[in-house]
């Protein structure tokens, strides 16, 4: 789990595993880099390290009540590869309502993406998956930016 955004309005960040309608959500297990001291203020990234396994995955954002819109028109969800410098995909939420600042937590899910590169073309609607990692294979490292 990931806080994001600015102080007074946090934004919550988890990777969730299927079936992504249970009643009790399973989320991956997220892991920091050794060393590196927690962040002294709230900010839009974050990055975090995932023991992958053969599944598909949806994003969960949740705006935490007292997020303060202000004159945002809602939330862009956008998944970048590190490694290669490049945008997996990216998918827009309108505002959930016309309240400036939210009285409850608003939840998110996230199952697909769209401007992903699939065999060269960008593609809407993409669902989100893992490979499992073995010996030889490229690990790809993905950040979230909201």
């Amino acid at each position: 789990m990931v806080f994001l955004g600015p102080a007074g309005g946090q934004i919550e960040v988890r990777l969730v595993k299927p079936p992504f309608d249970a009643t009790e959500r399973i989320y991956f297990d997220e892991y920091e880099e050794l060393g590196k001291p927690h962040p002294e203020k709230l900010s839009y990234e974050s990055f975090r390290y995932i023991a992958s396994e053969n599944t598909t995955y949806a994003i969960e954002v949740t705006l935490k009540k007292g997020f303060k819109y202000e004159t945002y028109a809602g939330i862009l969800v956008w998944v970048w590869d590190k490694a290669r410098k490049v945008q997996i995909g990216r998918e827009k939420f309108a505002k959930t309502s016309e309240e400036n600042v939210l009285e409850n937590d608003v939840t998110i899910l996230v199952t697909t993406l769209s401007g992903a590169i699939v065999d060269g073309k960008e593609k809407d609607k993409v669902n989100l998956s893992f490979s499992g990692l073995s010996t030889g294979k490229f690990r790809m490292t993905s950040r979230v930016l909201i």
